[in-house]
This record gives C-alpha cells, structure tokens and sequence, in this order.
C-alpha cells in the first residue's frame, strides 16, 4: 500500500489535513481531517510498508502492550479503510483482521490467532493476557485448503476420522459441515484449523458456527495436549461438596446430570461441571481441573480442586452402594475415558494415569433412583471416616 500522490499534507490553521490536488482536485475528490496519529501513520506510507510493519512501527512509537495489540490493529484498520474510501490510500486490499488471544485452561497455555467471530464464546472466562510462550497454538483459517495429505488412518466414526501423517495427525470431522480439517502436530506444541467456505466470518453465523462446530473441535486438540502432560478426561458430571469433586459418571441419558442437581437441590454444592472433567496428579494429590467444554449441559467452571471420588452411576429402583475392586475400579474408569486412545501409546498413558488415581481415590458403583435418597445413599458413605 502506498500514498496516492494526488493528496498532499497541510496544516489549515494548525489542523492537518490531507488535500486533493492533481486528478484528485479535478475529479473533486474530498478534502481528510487528521489528527496527529493520522500524520503520523500517513508519513509511515510514505515509504509503502506493509501492514505488518506499519503495526509494528505503531506499536513501537506509542508503547503499545501486547494486551492492546487487537485494538491497535482495529484502529489502524478503520484508518487505513478511511484514508482508501477517498482514494487517498493504493494498493490497499483489507484482509479479514486475524486477532490473537490467550487462554489458561488445567494450567496449560494456548495461543489462538483467528478472526473476531471465530472464538468460542465458551472459552472466555478462561483468557489469559500470559507472557510465556504458549503450550499449544492454534491458527483458524478461512477458505484455507492445504494440499492433501497421505497418511494411514487409524480410526474412523461420525464424528472423528484420525490418520497420521508422519509427524502430524489429520483430523477430520464428517458431522461438522463447516470444519475441513484440523493438522495437529504429534507433539501436541501447534494445531492448524481449516474452515470451509460456510464458516463465513460475518455477523452472528460466523459465532454461530464458532459455538457450534469450531468449539468442541478444540476439545480434541486440547485432550490430546492434555493427556500428554498428566491429564486425563472422564465423561462425568460434578459437583463440590466440603472442599473436594465428586463425580457421577456415566453414559451419556444415565442419570449423571440430575444426580448433581439433587445434589445442588438438596445439599447446596456447587456443580462444577455437568459433563466433562479433566482429572490429574499435583504432588499425589488427585486435583480436578476447570475447563470450557460441558456437553449441552451449559455448566463450566474455571476453578481447580482437590478430587476426592467417582461414583460410576447406574440407573435402579432403589439406591445402593457397591464398593469396587482393584481391577473394577479400573476397568470402570477407563471405560468413561473421553482422552484420545488413537494409538497403542495413548492408550498406554491412559492406563498410567487411571493406575496412579485410582488407590487414591474412593471409586464406587452407584445404584441411583432420581430422588432425594440417592444423595443420601453417597452422603452415608463420604460421612463414614474411609472416604478419602
């Protein structure tokens, strides 16, 4: 982008303005106000950076924190626009504005860069202004189609198909309309997000389709970075009671929901979650962490506790505890596993981690009615003194 050499800079009573002259004059084009940013950006232009190095000049010049770095760049954008609206600006071609954000979800950092639209509203309780280097970076592109890949494919269902790549996994989403694909490097550090052309970022579709589709695509991207750093995820719901998490867990139309609504009802805890949980060790203590994705429940929490138990829920005419063995305990934990299990390796990690949290944790098999009971059936048995 470039000066058109048909607007020169005045001042007019000591307020700068940019005057058509030449072509501009004949062809009556308009006359700008600028302030002294506008000067200041407009001698920039002198030398046709680009918009890159337009920013970073600004950005110098005005000491602006990388916590203002999208609002520097929206401003200079409507500049920009407003100086090509009159032909004073050339060779300017607005792209769509890419913002970068970050996020702190289980103690693990990321870094998004994509359109406005095309963040999650979901993840906004958990934006961090950090200043380390990210765990894990997304980019969202739009209308971007890399070239194809071959790879071997490792599963394939619905909602996921998987094929490695040498040094990075493909992921598809047959039941997402408006995600191409998603390339995850195998060491979980950087993820890149192909959107198709449907996944217009504009107005309320573009957050629509982010709610809806870009969203719990994330979810595997992050599970997968997750389960490599200590942290596994249970389909479960939970609760906060004295201190600690308890979870109900159990296939998805069980029951796990309404057990954490008694418990809300009639016993006032919290529900932490009301589908999701990532679980993990800190110093031997089983801890879990907050994060965004919750299912269709709507119920997320950023808040990270100490974990005391799992009760892995069944639905019965009359409420009943069953203490579990070693290898049921197991057995039922790794069954209500969500962690990506796409290879032998993942699979035995998942197994580590289950291992090393299950002697530490009350696991129990719950017999549940719908009612008031069922709350005190578990009460009985965290009142008792072996309840961790």
């Amino acid at each position: 982008m470039r000066q058109n050499p048909d607007y020169i800079l005045k001042n007019l009573q000591n307020t700068p303005y940019l005057l058509p002259v030449a072509q501009s004059f004949a062809e009556h084009k308009r006359s700008l106000k600028l302030n002294a940013t506008g000067v200041y950006i407009w001698q920039l232009l002198e030398q046709s950076p680009s918009l890159e190095d337009l920013l970073f000049c600004c950005a110098r010049h005005y000491q602006v924190m990388e916590e203002d770095s999208d609002r520097l760049r929206q401003d200079v954008l409507s500049f920009l626009s407003y100086l090509a609206s009159a032909d004073a600006l050339l060779d300017f071609e607005p792209k769509e504005d890419i913002f970068s954000r970050g996020f702190e979800i289980a103690g693990i950092f990321i870094r998004i860069s994509a359109p406005a639209a095309y963040f999650p509203k979901e993840l906004a309780p958990f934006a961090s202004s950090f200043q380390e280097s990210p765990d894990l970076k997304i980019t969202i592109h739009r209308n971007f189609f890399p070239d194809a890949r071959k790879g071997t494919l490792l599963l394939h269902t619905p909602e996921l198909c998987v094929m490695d790549c040498d040094s990075e996994y493909l992921l598809l989403f047959p039941s997402l309309s408006s995600l191409s694909e998603i390339r995850l490097k195998k060491d979980g550090s950087e993820a890149e997000v192909s959107c198709k052309d449907s996944c217009k970022a504009s107005s309320d579709t573009a957050e629509a389709v982010s709610s809806e589709e870009i969203f719990p695509a994330l979810r595997t991207v992050f599970l997968y970075l997750a389960q490599k750093k200590g942290k596994i995820a249970l389909h479960s719901s939970s609760i906060l009671f004295e201190g600690k998490a308890w979870l109900f867990s159990a296939p998805s139309g069980t029951g796990k929901s309404t057990q954490a609504a008694l418990w809300n009802q009639y016993m006032g805890a919290d529900i932490l979650n009301g589908d999701l949980n990532l679980l993990g060790l800190e110093n031997g203590i089983p801890i879990l962490y907050g994060i965004p994705w919750c299912g269709t429940s709507g119920i997320s929490s950023t808040k990270r506790v100490p974990l005391g138990g799992i009760f892995f829920l069944k639905q019965a005419a009359r409420d009943k505890i069953e203490f579990l063995s070693g290898d049921k305990k197991r057995l039922y934990f790794c069954h209500r596993l969500i962690s990506p299990v796409w290879t032998s390796e993942q699979g035995e990690r998942s197994l580590s981690l289950v291992d090393a949290l299950a002697d530490k944790l009350l696991l129990c098999r719950l017999y549940a009615t719908r009612e008031r009971s069922a709350v005190d059936a578990v009460r009985a048995v965290l009142d008792t003194p072996a309840a961790p």
